[in-house]
């Protein structure tokens, strides 16, 4: 995973669509992931301030994604 990783961020330094198109398959389902873990979130964290605090961590990495996915088109 970790080189996966590091391939797609060279990737996107380099603007190689190429290889950003070949990942879009899992990077959207790494989004659904996300999506489903920030609405788990919301029925599990009661602290209001952690919740907005996690709730940012996980739609920032879904905003990224959806980024990822729209230079991949």
């Amino acid at each position: 995973m970790k080189s996966v990783l590091l391939q797609l961020s060279m990737a996107i330094e380099k603007e190689d669509y190429s290889t950003i198109y070949n990942y879009k398959d899992q990077l959207y389902k790494l989004k659904i992931y996300y999506e489903r873990q920030h609405k788990l979130l919301q029925g599990y964290e009661k602290d209001p301030q952690k919740l907005q605090e996690n709730s940012g961590f996980i739609i920032s990495w879904i905003e990224d994604l959806d980024k990822i996915l729209s230079l991949s088109l």
